[in-house]
């Protein structure tokens, strides 16, 4: 890959400029890791365990898979710094060993208690102390990450909004970047990471788009949503999406529970009755220059299947945007959360609309494509997880509505509302909504 604007051109260099090395190795091989009572853990009993899961899937069929078990709350921090009514927006180059180009654009602070703990034996993460002070935060709010790989595991994403001159010691992995060159990233493949992504859809929209910073090719798409964000949300949009996920929690549970891990010819397999599903585990021996440890092992998971998230939307007959979402239950939610329109199938997860069932794809293909882009989902957790998220435009809202009743559409402002709000969004439907905040 290589670009030409000055954000991007910075992430090639940053690729090139990082030492780094993914090697595979075996469970056996590590001194840090081992299968303990049918669990992968690290020797301090801290970072994240492995634990195998077995349940029958939205289609009736008994599956077994492994999950990243992580309770530790981690933070995802971004730092704004506002001066003469101009943001600047502070960001990390960061490697991660399941990233499929190695280093993406994360957070300035990106870090579980494990990692400022030190747990690891290594430096405490840059910007500690400032992210660690809650009364610095501007916004916080705990959100999801992925319910299909991870066993209920919450972040904490967090902003912080500093005037005048910053004090502060930054990596030289990190850059300052306008809001204009941040909502090119957000429309750029492989450049932010999800959790980049996670933290600008749950932020205050008007942030990234207060500066005046418009672009020469507009589209009126773009300017509908800037516009449309000023028209209030209705009274009622977190009771009706409250009793929307209410709803098809109750209809849709998925009943699951744990089974110990195995090795069986050296590799760890879920020890189940089950059919196993694609996700796999392997173990890498990583070295880089650029994180608070230069080398270390660890598992991962990973799916060789790449995976597709759209997001339909259409025009309202006053011209405001409405975005379609469609309800989920997932192994690793608590509760339903709203997922993106049409989705791959997957077996941990129940929704009405996936992209194996031919009326869907028929709707997908029949939209006109806004934006797309595919990242590496969870680099530090998921072995080059691809995935494809894009957003779509339909001509007429009854055709989703009509195959999907217990979807629900919701302007610009009801979203910002919601994503501000803890459990509304599955981390996938928070990455594409990363892409409206990068198209208005």
């Amino acid at each position: 890959m290589s670009h030409s604007s000055a954000p991007l051109s910075w992430i090639d260099a940053e690729r090139s400029r990082q030492s780094f090395s993914v090697n595979a190795m075996t469970l056996n091989e590590s001194r840090e890791w081992s299968l303990t009572d049918g669990v992968v853990r690290h020797t301090t009993g801290r970072f994240f365990e492995l634990r195998g899961y077995e349940w029958s899937d939205s289609t009736g069929n008994y599956v077994c898979s492994p999950f990243v078990n992580q309770p530790e709350v981690g933070i995802l921090g971004m730092l704004v710094s506002r001066r003469d009514d101009k943001l600047r927006v502070l960001m990390d180059a960061k490697f991660e060993p399941g990233n499929v180009f190695g280093v993406d654009v994360a957070p300035c602070f990106q870090a579980t208690r494990s990692n400022f703990e030190r747990a690891h034996g290594g430096s405490a993460p840059a910007l500690s102390e400032t992210f660690l002070t809650e009364s610095n935060w501007h916004s916080g709010v705990k959100q999801s990450e992925q319910g299909t790989r991870f066993m209920k595991k919450w972040n904490e994403n967090v902003i912080i909004i500093e005037s005048g001159e910053l004090e502060v010691q930054l990596n030289p992995t990190m850059r300052w970047h306008t809001t204009a060159e941040l909502r090119e990233l957000l429309l750029t493949s492989h450049a932010l990471n999800t959790d980049a992504r996670s933290v600008i859809a749950t932020s205050d929209w008007n942030l990234w788009i207060s500066d005046g910073d418009v672009r020469a090719d507009e589209s009126h798409f773009a300017r509908a949503i800037r516009e449309s964000l000023a028209v209030p949300p209705r009274d009622d949009v977190t009771s009706r999406a409250t009793h929307a996920l209410t709803a098809w929690a109750h209809d849709h549970p998925i009943s699951y529970r744990e089974v110990p891990l195995v090795l069986n010819d050296g590799k760890v397999a879920v020890d189940s009755a089950g059919e196993p599903t694609q996700t796999q585990i392997s173990h890498v021996r990583v070295a880089t220059d650029s994180r608070e440890r230069s080398a270390w092992d660890q598992p991962l998971i990973s799916n060789p299947v790449a995976s597709e998230e759209v997001l339909l939307c259409a025009l309202d007959k006053q011209g405001i945007p409405q975005f379609f979402f469609t309800p989920v239950t997932e192994v690793g939610l608590s509760g339903a959360q709203f997922g993106t329109s049409l989705a791959s199938f997957d077996p941990a997860r129940s929704n009405p609309l996936v992209l194996s069932n031919p009326v869907a794809v028929a709707l997908r293909d029949t939209s006109t494509l806004l934006t797309r882009i595919e990242q590496s989902d969870e680099g530090g957790r998921f072995n080059q997880q691809r995935v494809t998220y894009s957003i779509r435009l339909i001509d007429d809202m009854s055709r989703a509505s009509e195959l999907a009743p217990s979807g629900e559409w919701f302007a610009p402002s009801e979203i910002n509302e919601l994503a501000q709000q803890t459990g509304f969004f599955t981390n996938e439907a928070r990455s594409s909504l990363s892409l409206v905040v990068g198209l208005s």
